[in-house]
């Protein structure tokens, strides 16, 4: 997971796998985006996925941001349930 500072000064997220660590086979990484809600909560919004035969991804995030802070991080999941 990963927190970005000054998130209403992003638009765009790039996400890549380096090849050092490979998903097992038939499992990718789901892309989840949140930031802070007004309860102290957090409000999550799946962005897309990224695969051994897909292993970079650019997500617009201007349109989702609310507030200065944002996390991002990836869940791993069978490729069939992306």
């Amino acid at each position: 997971m990963c927190n970005i500072e000054n998130a209403d000064n992003v638009n765009h997220v790039v996400i890549f796998l380096t090849g050092a660590s490979p998903f097992p086979d038939g499992y990718g990484g789901a892309v989840y985006f949140s930031w802070p809600t007004q309860d102290s909560g957090s409000a999550w919004h799946l962005l897309g996925f990224l695969a051994n035969d897909k292993p970079s991804a650019i997500f617009k995030v201007s349109g989702l941001k609310h507030g200065m802070c944002m996390d991002c991080g990836p869940v791993v999941h069978n490729l069939s349930d992306l």
